[in-house]
């Protein structure tokens, strides 16, 4: 507070009014060479006024009974003129009267003439200096109090202040601004008012004895840059303010009677923040997007609809599929809060697109939707009688397929307006969702048509307009008795025929009727002639321009032959070729073999003319018949054996079968014996062991209890099926004893009572986390953090559950 010192005598200018010129000299020349003052005199009221139109006086001293004008008239005058200058009544009229009128006209002293002259003078003059000084405070006071007044009201940052019970008590022009609330609504309200709904940075709510200004008074200190989100109930929008909040002291006391809080507007700051954070969600959701691309569609859906939310601050999100007359919607994805409303919430639910409403508008107008103002209430099931997702704003933009709405995107419940941006987003996630998801399904086409050729069982070969083979399928290479697609890429398609000219005549044929169908004579890789039935076409682009040329054959040598013998055995030995990728042979009961398939030969490395009429167990380099010989153990036992051993000399695990093959007098004549390659087999059952081992080792090593039981259809839950070594000591019971025991053997009585409620809950979401409490042998308690996940073993429904002990955080808590 800024207050003048004293005034000296010198620099106070007096004007002195008195009709008796005697006193009025004398108290001038008195006031002049006892004090210094500085006197103009004058001897009537109307001359005063005069004086005072033109000259600025400290201070007025004027006597009370005056023949024209009295003293109390003067003053009055003076007073009505808008002038404020100390008045000071110097009178021989000593009634009260005088002195209280005086004082109710607006004067600033009273001093009675009479008595000794220099105790008369010297009140005087002291009354003066008084007077003066005490006008020059006041002045000096209402001139800082208005300086802080047009502060308070035009400074840009917002003003309040509560009392000790939070009502506001003053607030400035910025702080109604700022707040979007008119002064009168602000005064008397406190910060419980629902106008005040209030919530931190990440949109969660701000408790009333957590904003700033109740702390203030709480704590007794200032609570400095505090951002705080007001709900505005003009743009029905959050104002973003940057807060600080102090206490006021009384002195003398220790507790605060108030609390002033100043704050900025930073929600434009704020906003741009969002924005940028925003858009860097928005790209990083594209990106997780490919990324993912390789997912199930249903993932995908997933990811989308929970992405939907974040790109657009919303609590809720469903991606819906339209029919192709764009008459009705199926929901493939809804978003978790919805799920967790509604538990029987399932994807598939249909809703129409034919009645009035947003889904319709949508569809029409092939362009995004926004309604910030929605206020609705919409029924998640029809089984239920009341509507359970309250909607306030809601934005649903359509996916094109070219000028075909595919499906829509819809989001709600933004804490702020839907805007143009949010559309534009969300629009570029369903577009690059649609794009995966038709770039998947063109995939999925070819792949399916890939494994249609590549597993076929005719041959199939790809040629260039100008007759290059470009491609083959397994089956081409096994007809044509070629080991590797090196051996035929890049040939001709011609030098396949056994006679030129006829390949010439195909051709010609292919190009002029755009297919050709017939047999062709063939010479195969390994030299034998074969007859093959082939069917060759055009494939053509979508303009119907030629592409390529696709043939496929089948082997009809066999049909050819005339003796039965011979078709006989080509019958057996191309159904094992064609059939069977394990290695096939036919052989005597003295174990001389008479053929065995290609995947025989490839196997020994030996052609047929090298195997033919030797013992199987001479191939391999032997002298005798195996110790474990399936062969000899079908013709012993006139059925078939099969045996699985280790064959050093292939380095392979074998799975032999043989079956005997009887003459009409029930003699073994013929054994076709089956060897199955089983190394693979055998090195995954033993690295499952190696697996398994170290899962037990990883199982009793964790730190956390852990038990697997059952949970029947009924709810009863089963003993332990298994348990680790950390449960046993956790518990103080042997492994043999906690597998004898079940849940509720280790568990408090309040935790058997929700028990039920925790496996309908763990049935339908898989997994769930909760505190629980367990009891020792010993019979102490101690709170655990159960992991639990239910997962299906063996047809039965088994629960996995991490126990953590707790005891320490709940200390710490």
């Amino acid at each position: 507070m800024n207050i003048p010192a004293p005034p000296d005598s010198p620099s106070l200018k007096i004007l002195l009014v008195d009709d008796e010129e005697m006193v009025l000299k004398a108290t001038r020349d008195y006031l002049v060479t006892c004090f210094g003052f500085d006197v103009d005199i004058t001897e009537s009221g109307e001359q005063a006024l005069t004086m005072l139109a033109s000259t600025q006086y400290d201070a007025i001293i004027a006597d009370y009974d005056m023949d024209e004008m009295s003293g109390l008239d003067l003053l009055s005058t003076i007073r009505k003129n808008g002038d404020q200058t100390p008045f000071i009544m110097f009178t021989g009229k000593g009634r009260e009267e005088v002195a209280i009128a005086s004082f109710e006209l607006g004067a600033d002293g009273y001093v009675q003439k009479g008595g000794e002259i220099r105790s008369q003078f010297a009140e005087l003059a002291q009354k003066i200096k008084v007077t003066v000084q005490n006008k020059r405070t006041t002045t000096a006071l209402q001139e800082q109090d208005n300086r802080r007044q047009m502060l308070f009201e035009t400074m840009e940052q917002g003003v309040i202040y509560q009392d000790r019970n939070g009502i506001i008590t003053e607030a400035n022009p910025a702080a109604e601004r700022i707040l979007g609330v008119p002064y009168e609504r602000m005064i008397g309200a406190t910060s419980l008012d629902k106008r005040w709904s209030a919530i931190h940075e990440d949109y969660s709510p701000l408790a009333y004895e957590e904003q700033p200004s109740i702390r203030a008074f709480r704590e007794g200190r200032k609570i400095s840059n505090v951002v705080v989100g007001i709900a505005s109930p003009l743009s029905h929008d959050y104002r973003w303010i940057l807060l600080n909040s102090t206490p006021l002291y009384h002195d003398g006391e220790d507790t605060p009677f108030q609390v002033y809080s100043i704050f900025s507007d930073i929600t434009e700051r704020k906003k741009a923040e969002r924005r940028a954070a925003l858009q860097a969600e928005r790209i990083s959701a594209l990106l997780e997007l490919n990324r993912l691309s390789c997912e199930s569609k249903e993932r995908l859906l997933e990811y989308v609809a929970g992405a939907s939310r974040t790109i657009t601050q919303s609590l809720y999100s469903c991606i819906g599929v339209l029919n192709e007359d764009e008459t009705e919607v199926t929901i493939h994805s809804w978003s978790p809060p919805i799920q967790m409303q509604d538990h029987d919430r399932k994807n598939g639910m249909k809703f129409s697109a034919k009645e009035p409403g947003i889904w319709a508008d949508v569809i029409r107008k092939k362009a995004p939707h926004i309604d910030n103002s929605y206020a609705r209430e919409i029924c998640l099931d029809d089984r239920h009688q009341e509507c359970n997702l309250r909607i306030f704003r809601i934005l649903c933009v359509p996916v094109l397929d070219g000028e075909q709405v595919i499906a829509m995107l819809a989001v709600a419940n933004k804490p702020g307006p839907y805007e143009e941006d949010d559309s534009q987003a969300l629009m570029a996630l369903g577009n690059e969702l649609w794009a995966i998801l038709h770039q998947k399904e063109i995939q999925e086409e070819l792949y399916l048509k890939n494994y249609a050729i590549e597993s076929s069982m005719n041959g199939v070969a790809l040629f260039s307009l100008s007759g290059i083979i470009t491609h083959v399928n397994p089956a081409f290479l096994s007809i044509w008795r070629f080991d590797s697609k090196d051996q035929v890429i890049g040939r001709s398609a011609t030098s396949f025929f056994k006679d030129p000219e006829q390949g010439e005549r195909v051709a010609k044929a292919i190009y002029s009727h755009r297919m050709w169908h017939g047999e062709m004579e063939a010479e195969l890789a390994d030299g034998t002639d074969a007859v093959l039935l082939a069917s060759a076409h055009l494939i053509n682009d979508e303009t119907g321009k030629p592409l390529a040329v696709m043939a496929s054959f089948i082997d009809i040598t066999e049909k050819k032959e005339s003796e039965l013998k011979l078709i006989r055995a080509n019958n057996l030995i191309e159904a094992m070729l064609d059939g069977i990728r394990d290695i096939v042979g036919l052989q005597n009961p003295d174990h001389t073999i008479i053929r065995y398939n290609k995947a025989g030969y490839e196997a020994l490395g030996l052609s047929q003319s090298e195997v033919v009429g030797k013992k199987c167990f001479e191939l391999i380099g032997r002298e005798k018949q195996c110790d474990l010989c399936a062969t000899a153990r079908a013709i012993v036992q006139k059925k078939p054996y099969t045996i699985q051993k280790y064959v050093p000399e292939l380095g392979k695990y074998l799975e032999c079968t043989s079956n005997p093959v009887f003459n009409e007098e029930g003699e073994t004549e013929l054994i076709v014996e089956l060897l199955r390659d089983i190394t693979d087999q055998k090195n995954a059952e033993a690295a499952l062991r190696e697996s398994e081992e170290r899962f037990r080792q990883l199982f009793n090593n964790a730190s956390d209890a852990i038990f697997l039981h059952e949970l029947s259809e009924d709810g009863t839950h089963s003993k332990f099926i298994e348990v680790n070594d950390a449960a046993c000591q956790t518990l103080d019971y042997s492994r043999e004893e906690l597998l004898d025991k079940t849940l509720f053997d280790i568990s408090t009585e309040y935790d058997r009572k929700i028990a039920p409620e925790i496996s309908r809950r763990l049935i339908q979401e898989g997994h769930l986390v909760f505190e629980s409490v367990h009891v020792r042998r010993d019979g102490f308690s101690f709170p655990i953090e159960v992991s639990a996940h239910m997962f299906s073993l063996h047809g039965s429904r088994v629960i996995l559950s991490m126990c953590r002990d707790i005891s320490d955080r709940k200390k710490s808590e």
